[in-house]
């Protein structure tokens, strides 16, 4: 690091290693009082992008006084699967203690942290559900029948800041004009959008430490069971993401350090992620896909090239299917249109034209014509839907008891 910084653990002394190179400076180190075996390291990241939530790769790793270096294992906090979201004071926690055994009061070690800012390399990050370590990759999973990249890994596409024009046009077919006034929305930090809808292999490996292999969309899970019903069903709550540990979200933080918020989509994440080119360009148009799916025709059978790239009433045959097995979006998404309605985080409201900017819905439950206020927003269709309610702007009212196969979830990672 750039300052050194010796720490009496015990016997023992941590001193930091000056390394090249590094997007790492500040590193300072503290064992926890009173003295449990664990040691608090801070360090602050610079990033060298211009770019909103910056990607950094990170290492963890120790000296011993034979001169040896090992990689720190035992860590929890920012950093443990390798990658950090977002620039600026950073700590992550070392249990030295459950790593070195009695060797921690006995020796001489020196601490170091090397990171390099990877966010022209992080297109792609892909979490292994094995070891809960996190890479980043230029280009995108395997999307062959069957293949890993669906079951024992989790893949993520980023979505850069910036403004779209959300809701649909008063000349697009079988839209419901309340519910999709066209208005401008600003994100202001990019994000990362599930490549695939999360399947039951994904789900079984993070809820309950099974080998799941299956590739089709978990669904039959509740809001509450996504997120939980303490915390997790109270979206939004000071615009947190707060969600409880017993739940899927909480499950999968917990494995991944605690730090990375992995979380369902706000309506706005959503949409804006579905009309995304990989460009400054986030369509207006109904559906991506087929040169000829935007023709704006009345009829589902007249919405041509609709089973390009979504399976859907027409063409499922009343059951759910593998995630990856239509065509792409533009910016290498699957399944966006149709296979499985995918819950966001918002409570329902028919005219959001208000929510401008970052926009995280309602702050309660808004009641329907019926008088109900158990709404949550869905997006994307499913297999047993029709074209038109398909379409990118469709919002669907999802109550957050609702658990059938045809509802799951889309993962994202925000900053």
């Amino acid at each position: 690091m750039k300052k050194a910084l010796y720490l009496s653990i015990l016997t023992a002394t941590l001193a930091t290693m000056a390394l090249a190179d590094n997007a790492a400076s500040g590193l300072s180190s503290q064992q926890r009082w009173p003295w449990n075996g664990k040691v608090d390291i801070d360090y602050t990241l610079t990033k060298t992008t211009s770019k909103t939530t910056p990607v950094f790769s990170v290492k963890f790793f120790y000296k011993d006084d034979q001169g040896d270096v090992y990689e720190l294992t035992n860590v929890e906090g920012e950093g443990t699967t390798g990658i950090i979201l977002g620039d600026g004071s950073k700590r992550t926690t070392w249990d030295a203690a459950a790593q070195l055994g009695t060797d921690v009061d006995s020796k001489n070690y020196e601490i170091g942290v090397f990171a390099e800012d990877v966010t022209d390399d992080a297109t792609y990050l892909v979490l292994n559900l094995s070891t809960y370590k996190m890479t980043a990759s230029t280009t995108g999973p395997s999307v062959a029948t069957g293949a890993s990249s669906k079951y024992a890994e989790l893949w993520l596409r980023r979505v850069e800041a910036g403004s779209f024009v959300m809701g649909s046009a008063s000349t697009e077919p079988n839209r419901t004009a309340n519910n999709e006034i066209q208005h401008t929305v600003t994100i202001s930090k990019a994000f990362y959008a599930g490549v695939f809808e999360l399947t039951e292999g994904q789900f079984d490996r993070i809820d309950s430490n099974t080998a799941g292999t299956s590739v089709i969309p978990k669904g039959s899970i509740t809001y509450a069971g996504f997120r939980g019903s303490s915390y997790g069903d109270t979206w939004p709550t000071k615009t947190d993401h707060r969600v409880d540990s017993t739940s899927f979200f909480g499950k999968l933080r917990t494995k991944t350090g605690g730090s990375l918020l992995f979380d369902l989509p706000t309506d706005a994440q959503w949409e804006m992620a579905c009309r995304d080119k990989g460009t400054s360009d986030r369509t207006t148009s109904g559906f991506w896909g087929s040169s000829t799916w935007n023709n704006g025709v009345q009829f589902d059978s007249s919405y041509n090239g609709a089973g390009d790239v979504a399976w859907y009433t027409d063409n499922s045959g009343g059951a759910i299917h593998e995630v990856g097995t239509k065509g792409a979006s533009s910016i290498g998404t699957y399944d966006m249109h149709g296979n499985a309605l995918e819950f966001c985080l918002d409570w329902f409201k028919a005219n959001n034209s208000s929510y401008t900017s970052d926009p995280v819905g309602p702050t309660k439950a808004q009641a329907d014509h019926n008088g109900d206020t158990y709404w949550r927003i869905g997006r994307s269709g499913n297999f047993g839907g029709q074209a038109r309610i398909m379409r990118t702007a469709n919002r669907f009212q999802i109550p957050t008891t609702t658990s059938i196969a045809a509802l799951g979830c889309r993962v994202f990672l925000v900053p």
